[in-house]
């Protein structure tokens, strides 16, 4: 089985203090199959309807969840939306067999087991129970945070959703500066009660769909999906502040050394994701301790790929130029013009990324414009709005070419 999360729309970067993290282990599609499940009757117009518009929202990724909430197992997208198909029908199956109705937790056990040998031991249990259960299992004790085990699962569907989505992924690394010396100073139990403390401002940080971890002692690992490095990199100096600032009130001095890495930027894996934003913490603590440091000391969030692609350019809905792109990333392109723009301006671009007819559109701002000869300029472009359709087509495009550059883009 392959394990994957429910991707739904890639969130904005803006990150709000007031959006406390929520303390359930689903996520916001999750939650709402979870409610769909446990408040309706299966077989009811409004469980029906209320699929049909989880599915209209979140795509074929609903019958994913569905499936693992009602079952625990997990498949691709496609194979679990054709196994839902297969569970309906065969309970109509059942149900025209037996001249009787059939429910609809029945036929998928029936099918599951029986139909295709999918479990082999199936046991009962009460779904809140369940749920509850794996809550406890995946949280921290001291801190209430989410532990290394779910960090072991969550990091590897980001990945995939940020795969899929073509939206940047940042991690954060922060440790307590001496804190073996606060220990020492104050005993454990006012050490716990401190880690407990910094846990509720780091939580406070975050947005509802960003997740704190306890990763292990006085470490603590941040997802922050669908955010670039330089908006995680607020996120961390936001959370350090409000730790020193806490600390101070108390008399006490208590700091965060933070390290930031993008995926795909700096990392191709959540491997080394982990590894570049822990020496981006660490580069922090021989720097002085108490501050942010980004790995590479690079702002940028995605990888740059040198291709000559065909396509239009306008400013302002005016005449369209054509172009050929030097290079396209996930955040931005540049490329070849025989006219300068000015940084700021806005511009509407169309990539011809085939053989075909096809193109995909974006909306971009200028962020350089660099002259190479009298008339000739390399114009680079950030990209502000893109539809999903073609946002897609384009992380295909970029996944395709097996050249990158060295460096990274926003």
């Amino acid at each position: 089985m392959s394990t994957v999360r429910s991707p739904g729309p890639p969130m904005e970067d803006e990150h709000s203090p007031n959006e406390r993290l929520e303390p359930t282990w689903r996520s916001e599609l999750s939650q709402g199959i979870f409610d769909l499940l446990y408040t309706g009757e299966l077989d009811g117009v409004e469980f029906q309807e209320g699929l049909r518009a989880l599915v209209d929202e979140h795509g074929d990724e609903v019958y994913v969840e569905l499936l693992y909430l009602l079952s625990h197992l997990r498949f691709e997208p496609g194979e679990a939306k054709d196994h839902w198909r297969g569970i309906v029908e065969h309970r109509e199956r059942m149900a025209a067999a037996m001249q009787s109705a059939v429910d609809l937790r029945v036929a998928l056990v029936s099918y599951l087991v029986d139909a295709h040998s999918l479990l082999q031991s199936p046991a009962m249990i009460e779904l809140q129970l369940l749920e509850n259960a794996r809550n406890f299992a995946f949280r921290d004790s001291l801190t209430g945070l989410y532990n290394f085990r779910f960090y072991r699962e969550f990091l590897p569907r980001e990945i995939w959703r940020a795969d899929q989505y073509n939206s940047p992924l940042s991690l954060i690394v922060a440790d307590i500066d001496d804190f073996k010396g606060y220990n020492d100073r104050h005993g454990h139990d006012e050490g716990n009660a401190a880690l407990a403390r910094i846990a509720v401002l780091l939580e406070e940080s975050l947005r509802k769909v960003d997740v704190a971890v306890r990763y292990g002692g006085e470490e603590f690992v941040l997802i922050l999906p669908s955010t670039p490095k330089m908006g995680a990199k607020v996120v961390a100096q936001r959370a350090a502040q409000a730790v020193a600032q806490e600390a101070m009130h108390r008399g006490e001095r208590l700091t965060l050394s933070m390290g930031v890495a993008t995926y795909p930027g700096d990392a191709g894996n959540e491997r080394d994701l982990l590894r570049h934003a822990d020496g981006a913490m660490y580069l922090a603590k021989a720097k002085g301790k108490n501050q942010v440091e980004l790995y590479g000391n690079d702002r940028r969030s995605y990888s740059r790929v040198r291709a000559a692609l065909n396509g239009e350019y306008r400013q302002m809905n005016r005449q369209a130029h054509s172009l050929e792109t030097i290079n396209v990333s996930g955040g931005g392109l540049s490329f070849s013009s025989d006219r300068s723009m000015p940084v700021g301006s806005l511009v509407d671009v169309d990539l011809q990324i085939s053989d075909t007819d096809s193109s995909i559109h974006l909306a971009g701002r200028v962020v350089e414009t660099r002259e190479v000869t009298p008339d000739q300029f390399e114009v680079s472009v950030r990209i502000v709005d893109i539809g999903a359709q073609d946002r897609w087509q384009l992380a295909l495009y970029l996944r395709q070419l097996s050249t990158p550059t060295e460096q990274p883009e926003d």
